[in-house]
């Protein structure tokens, strides 16, 4: 063998080694990539999972707030009823109370009339 097939040859040797690492780092790489994308994916599932709880609690959180909102509706209505009973009989007794100042005065006005004819009478 001359010089130039040993050459060759260690040149075919030193390709085929190369060749030899650059596809074990390729399958690296490779390996890489796809634990990159799994993690990826990972995320991504984490993630619809939270939009997904998030859509859920907006729409609990909404019920709940018209419900509340429909029983203070209900509370405001019931007190508003209150409230124009609670004036109404507040009227009442404003009349009633103006009555008894009224026949207070005319008791008042009796009795002075009394005592005038028992002095007129007594003397």
């Amino acid at each position: 063998m001359n010089n130039e097939d040993k050459l060759f040859e260690l040149m075919t040797q030193m390709y085929a080694e190369m060749q030899n690492e650059f596809k074990k780092i390729r399958e690296e790489m490779q390996d890489g990539f796809n634990k990159v994308n799994s993690r990826i994916d990972t995320v991504e599932n984490g993630l619809q999972i939270i939009k997904t709880e998030l859509s859920e609690f907006r729409k609990e959180t909404n019920a709940r707030f018209d419900t509340l909102e429909n029983k203070l509706n209900e509370i405001e209505a019931i007190n508003g009823s209150r409230h124009l009973k609670f004036i109404d009989e507040l009227e009442e007794i404003k009349h009633s109370i103006n009555r008894i100042e009224i026949n207070t005065a005319e008791n008042w006005r009796d009795i002075a009339r009394l005592k005038a004819m028992r002095r007129y009478k007594i003397k």
